[in-house]
């Protein structure tokens, strides 16, 4: 019986198989199966290790799960330009739009200013000042009944230039004195910590504590940073149409900053009160004690200590306490990330429909 002739078309063409199959007919030759690994698609055979013809559009990424898929299967008959075209029309397609509210950019920007004020007047040193622009504060403990007239308090300010100073001091090998001629206290704090923790191995966070006062400067540098950037982007917010974002991601940061330096001068405040040390109970009080918070960050509030009826302080008050200054580093960053939960508003494009 005769055979039918094979009549070609397109899919028979593109076949990977139609090449050999004609070539095995005219040869007489067993048709050999193609390799369909090193296939290309359309049917033109490819060298091992050779890349597979792209059919995506050049730029845009191949999804594997299958929602993305699906959406991204919608843009394949675009090209880069109407993909760009039809990304900000779907994004027109929602009913709102972002605007900065001037107000708030205008309040973190003013919060920003403070922060960086207070640093600043810090390095200044002008005497007036030091009582609001301090760090840390030494407080003179003597009870109101002991201070006749002409007593001379002899609270000590420790600004920011203080730990600032101290540590490139140490980093550069060379002593620096202050503008009274004095050596800084942050040297002299280092050494004291770290003396103690190495003394009492038991005391597990003394370690730390060395460690966290040490390097507690570069906080305070990270806070005067960030500060700034926030002061900048608050202007760009309130003037601008663009929308910024981060605010809150900077207080944040800027609050565990605080966080170390309040640590740093709670070491200082048990360094002082001679921890580590046996406690009345027979445990080892470490020099990071944290029940200590309250009255280091309040003594600054509380003023001259009153005397108890045996003549002595009724409740033994700080040696060590936080100041003003630090009383900024936490509080202004709290206040800036709550107003950044308010710096955006939607706004509806039917207001343009008036």
């Amino acid at each position: 019986m005769a055979e039918n002739p094979q009549r070609l078309n397109k899919s028979m063409m593109n076949s990977p198989y139609f090449s050999g199959y004609t070539q095995g007919k005219q040869g007489a030759q067993p048709v050999n199966r193609p390799n369909m690994y090193n296939v290309r698609q359309g049917g033109v055979p490819v060298r091992s290790g050779q890349p597979s013809q792209q059919t995506h559009i050049y730029g845009r990424p191949i999804y594997s799960d299958r929602g993305s898929a699906k959406s991204y299967a919608k843009y394949q008959k675009f090209n880069n330009k109407e993909y760009d075209a039809y990304s900000k029309q779907k994004r027109r397609e929602r009913d709102y739009f972002f605007v900065m509210r001037k107000g708030t950019c205008f309040f973190m920007l003013v919060l920003a200013a403070i922060l960086i004020a207070v640093i600043a007047l810090g390095f200044v040193g002008i005497p007036s000042l030091n009582n609001y622009t301090s760090l840390f504060v030494q407080p003179d403990n003597t009870v109101a009944e002991d201070r006749g007239e002409g007593y001379e308090d002899t609270t000590k300010h420790i600004s920011f230039a203080d730990p600032i100073y101290g540590f490139i001091s140490k980093i550069m090998g060379k002593e620096m004195l202050d503008a009274n001629g004095n050596p800084y206290t942050y040297q002299e704090n280092a050494d004291a910590i770290a003396a103690e923790a190495n003394e009492t191995p038991e005391d597990s966070m003394g370690a730390i504590a060395s460690i966290i006062y040490q390097y507690f400067p570069i906080a305070i540098a990270v806070i005067a940073i960030f500060a700034l950037v926030i002061l900048i982007i608050g202007f760009g917010g309130m003037l601008g149409k663009r929308i910024f974002k981060g605010y809150g991601a900077l207080a944040i940061v800027m609050l565990v900053m605080s966080l170390v330096v309040t640590v740093a001068g709670l070491a200082v405040l048990g360094n002082k009160a001679g921890n580590p040390q046996i406690g009345e109970d027979g445990t080892l009080v470490s020099v990071l004690d944290f029940s200590k918070v309250l009255p280091f960050l309040t003594r600054i509030f509380t003023g001259v200590p009153n005397a108890a009826v045996d003549g002595e302080a009724a409740v033994t008050p700080a040696a060590y306490a936080a100041g003003y200054g630090l009383m900024a580093l936490i509080v202004i960053p709290l206040l800036i990330m709550v107003l950044s939960l308010f710096a955006r508003r939607k706004v509806p494009y039917s207001v343009f429909d008036r």
